[in-house]
């Protein structure tokens, strides 16, 4: 398990190239103004993302993440109004070059969140976690 603001260098596959990707920081937040507001017993945590490309050809999208609460999966992505900016795009960087961003998840308000990098739609395990908020 790896800690908010720790770098990882992954290893690139038939997908990728190699990337050096960091949870550079995390927010908890009751709402975003009027308009976004999460369900009751939920809060809004924010996860800035980032990138960069160890080689020509580096990925980076918010798909590449899933969160999970005390090991139960979350809905990916919250959509809010007011929210942090800018959001974490899809991509492919060259080499040198870095991209960051937020995505926003509605979790439940107690709870260790563990968000989980890549694999999403394989049979393997996560390549990598990072602790977003301990239990």
């Amino acid at each position: 398990m790896f800690k908010v603001g720790q770098p990882i260098d992954v290893t690139g596959d038939f997908i990728s190239s190699d990337v050096r990707v960091t949870v550079s920081q995390v927010m908890q937040a009751r709402s975003y103004g009027a308009f976004s507001k999460p369900a009751s017993g939920n809060v809004y945590l924010a996860v800035k993302y980032a990138y960069e490309a160890l080689e020509d050809g580096a990925a980076y999208s918010p798909g590449d993440w899933q969160a999970f609460v005390d090991g139960t999966a979350v809905n990916n992505f919250a959509f809010v109004v007011n929210g942090p900016q800018p959001l974490l795009s899809i991509g492919t960087l060259p080499k040198g070059r870095k991209a960051a961003g937020w995505v926003v998840y509605e979790v439940p308000t107690k709870g260790q969140v563990v968000l989980s990098y890549g694999n999403m739609f394989s049979r393997q395990a996560p390549t990598f976690e990072v602790v977003a908020r301990p239990s």
